[in-house]
């Protein structure tokens, strides 16, 4: 997901084989390439990752992306444009960074994110209905849904950049490769979008994390919140959706106990 053209392709990543024909992909061939693919993968602890290129053919794209959840099923696609433009040093910073989204599961806090909204909407949507007005829930939520949502994708953003810093070694190299796509036009976001932070923000970003201490511990402080506050809801809705659905059987044999 280094750019936005393919924006939920991180969240459709159950089936990552299914990639492999849909992108057209090819295995990296054997040099110096897949050599630093694979090392990169090894120092990140992901021994699983099978790195592939991404080709796009007659429409043309500089993208990458970190396909599936599970050990032995991940992929990095990274497409033939960013592989024909880049540096090296470049490259391995992209990579990096999409390392960054398995090996800070990110992927798997997207998801615990979406199910405890699905089910605090289903939990509360009784009460805001008396409240309110009946069906109201599902937009409330999904406006909701959609700002939360985007405070939580940018930060793994960059979280992922600095990931990429640390990995490579290579002070600078993920500022290039931003860089590198800012050159290529407007289309290279001046402006943020929902998923994705804009490339200015992201190159301001790794600056103040390597040059003010005060800003890296906010910065490291609002990632660890964003943890602790997905899986506490996905954990209590879930809590109160099993405490629910007993309650509702216990209901139910107590009306059959009185009718027999």
């Amino acid at each position: 997901d280094w750019s936005s053209d393919v924006c939920s392709s991180d969240l459709l990543s159950l089936a990552p084989s299914l990639f492999d024909k849909v992108l057209q992909s090819v295995p990296f061939p054997e040099g110096p390439l897949k050599t630093r693919a694979l090392e990169l993968c090894r120092k990140a602890g992901l021994h699983d990752v099978l790195p592939r290129i991404w080709r796009t053919g007659t429409r043309p794209v500089a993208n990458a992306m970190m396909t599936g959840l599970l050990p032995y099923q991940r992929r990095v696609f990274i497409t033939d444009v960013l592989i024909h433009s880049m540096t090296s040093d470049e490259l391995d910073a992209v990579l990096a960074h999409e390392l960054a989204h398995a090996r800070r599961f990110h992927l798997w806090i997207y998801i615990a994110f979406a199910g405890s909204i699905l089910m605090w909407a289903f939990l509360i949507d009784p009460w805001i209905s008396d409240l309110l007005l009946s069906g109201v829930t599902p937009l409330l939520f999904l406006i909701g849904f959609y700002f939360a949502f985007r405070i939580v994708s940018h930060h793994m953003e960059h979280e992922a950049d600095l990931f990429s810093e640390s990995l490579t070694e290579k002070p600078g190299s993920i500022l290039q490769a931003l860089l590198q796509l800012r050159r290529g036009g407007k289309r290279w976001r001046e402006k943020s979008s929902w998923r994705h932070p804009s490339i200015l923000d992201r190159v301001r970003v790794l600056h103040r994390h390597r040059e003010n201490a005060q800003f890296r511990a906010s910065f490291d402080r609002k990632g660890r919140w964003i943890r602790i506050i997905t899986f506490t809801a996905l954990i209590s809705g879930a809590g109160f959706l099993t405490w629910q659905a007993q309650e509702d059987r216990k209901s139910t044999r107590l009306n059959s106990s009185h009718a027999n």
